[in-house]
């Protein structure tokens, strides 16, 4: 037969009026992987009165090839979630055209630790499973992932987005060294006492360090890139230090926040009941334009906790005097003392012939100012107060202040206030018993939360509020690093960790816990685990 010829005898009618191909003999054609034939001119032979033109149908005097066939391939959603010793299954849509052949379908550019086996859809299939399989160790982290599909001479790509990550409660390993870092920014010990995420997601830690050798008592910021590494555009090699003399007392930074012009400002205090605040600009330069010299060192007190508000900064800690009262003073945004706050920028708080010391603060959504301390007011060792934005006491409480006695002993180490201004206090005490405390917006225990407003089991001395209105929480269980998740009714979540609770085996005791936008929390504190402490910050999944 003439090539022509065979190309009619090749096809032939099957089931419903389909074309079907049973058999191929192209004459001087050549065979593409797409399975498209085409001549050694355009058209091929053509019919009688007609032009050639590939993939036309040959009756009614158009020359070319008839299709052979294809398909398509689809799955329910492009972003895929793969969690550490466990597996996926995707199911693969296959759309067919006139193609009835086996197809093999498998993943490219799996990260490490995660596998899958090709799986064939025999033919006339139009759906299968491709299932992906986690290592316990496999590398976390975004990935931008390829299904393919093979058939019929044809291929299909299909790129995905997969997310490996460990689940609830367990260390991220794409961050620091599988999933931590300790060390000293400075010296022969330093540690982590506050931190904050820049818009740009670089993470800034504060803190002291210093040599015993040397009796050098500084204190830090260091900036830490997306990865866990010292940025080493900010400072020297990734850290700013302060006052490094030796014989200078000590100089420990307690608070930090990132402002709108991604500025860092740091509080903390000076040997001496004296006071600090410095701001640093992007490159960890002192900003001239606050405080004259981009620092204010003055005497009253020691700061505890930072708080943005606005364009204004909040300093929470305790004053000078005999007993020490817990304050707050506000600072504008040029380093100077807003003298609108309260009485010449400062409100103590009348805890009367008790001491106290305010430990965190924070802003609700009517800007009023939450304080959390503790006090030793006997049988009440805890305290929150609200003030106004204008720095008068609040309607909470009785005259602004709210006393509780979660445990024996207790003291005060975080504050939340949710969106509806209920106000969450954690601590704990000497014994290794934690708490967290629900009040409501007029400063009574909530009862509907926990067991008559206190949660136990999941508590934690450090807290965060995560987007679903849960409760993180942290704190040291002896030599390890316990994390917690408590319902917005302070049940524990079970979904987290094992019964609400991730015990993780790295002795740091932590001082703050940062959500981030994507959900994962950062830990900052101090690593124990050598005679010397070091920083800990370390990124776990949520």
């Amino acid at each position: 037969m003439k090539g022509r010829e065979r190309l009619r005898w090749a096809f032939a009618w099957a089931g419903a009026g389909a074309l079907a191909l049973i058999n191929h003999a192209c004459a001087e054609t050549t065979c593409e992987e797409t399975r498209t034939c085409t001549g050694a001119s355009t058209g091929g032979a053509g019919g009688a009165g007609g032009t050639g033109g590939a993939g036309a149908s040959d009756a009614g005097g158009t020359g070319g090839i008839p299709p052979v066939g294809s398909f398509a391939i689809s799955v329910e959603s492009t972003t895929l979630t793969l969690i550490d010793g466990e597996s996926l299954e995707v199911t693969v849509t296959i759309t067919r055209n006139a193609m009835t052949d086996p197809i093999t379908l498998d993943f490219l550019g799996l990260p490490t630790g995660a596998t899958a086996d090709p799986v064939v859809a025999p033919a006339g299939f139009k759906s299968t499973k491709v299932i992906i399989q986690a290592d316990s160790d496999m590398v976390h982290g975004p990935a931008k992932v390829t299904l393919r599909a093979q058939g019929g001479g044809q291929e299909k790509t299909l790129d995905l987005d997969l997310l490996a990550r460990g689940p609830a409660g367990s260390a991220d390993n794409s961050f620091g060294a599988q999933g931590v870092i300790t060390e000293n920014p400075y010296g022969a010990w330093s540690r982590g006492r506050a931190a904050a995420l820049a818009p740009d997601g670089k993470i800034y830690v504060v803190g002291d360090a210093g040599s015993t050798a040397g009796d050098v008592k500084a204190y830090f910021v260091a900036r830490y890139s997306d990865a866990g590494v010292l940025d080493p555009s900010f400072g020297t090699s990734g850290v700013v230090t302060r006052h490094t003399t030796v014989n200078t007392g000590e100089h420990v930074a307690r608070g930090v926040f990132v402002d709108a012009q991604q500025r860092v400002v740091v509080g903390g205090y000076f040997t001496g009941n004296n006071v600090f605040f410095a701001r640093f600009d992007t490159a960890g330069a002192l900003d001239p334009s606050f405080a004259t010299t981009g620092e204010f060192v003055g005497p009253g007190g020691s700061v505890s906790a930072l708080a943005q508000s606005g364009t204004k900064l909040l300093a929470a800690g305790k004053n000078d005097q005999t007993p020490a009262h817990a304050l707050v003073a506000r600072m504008d945004g040029s380093g100077a003392p807003d003298t609108a706050f309260g009485t010449q920028a400062l409100v103590i708080i009348d805890t009367g012939t008790s001491a106290s010391e305010a430990v965190a603060v924070a802003v609700d959504a009517d800007n009023k100012i939450v304080l959390a301390g503790t006090t030793t007011k006997p049988g009440t060792p805890v305290f929150v107060a609200r003030l106004t934005p204008g720095g008068a006491m609040d309607s909470f409480g009785t005259a602004g202040v709210a006393y509780l006695s979660p445990l024996s002993g207790a003291e005060t180490t975080g504050l939340v206030v949710r969106p509806d201004k209920r106000v969450v206090v954690g601590g704990g005490n000497a014994a290794g018993e934690d708490f967290v405390v629900q009040l409501d917006a007029q400063g009574a225990v909530d009862t509907s939360f926990g067991a008559s407003g206190k949660a136990m089991q999941g508590a934690g001395r450090i807290l965060a509020l995560d987007g679903a209105g849960r409760i993180v929480t942290a704190s040291k269980a002896g030599t390890a690093l316990r994390l917690g998740r408590l319902l917005q009714d302070g049940s524990a979540d079970t979904s987290f960790g094992s019964l609400g609770y991730s015990w993780l085996t790295y002795p740091a005791d932590p001082h703050a816990v940062i959500l981030l936008p994507d959900g994962r929390a950062l830990v900052v504190g101090v690593s124990k685990a050598l005679s010397e402490d070091k920083v800990f910050v370390g990124r776990f999944w949520m």
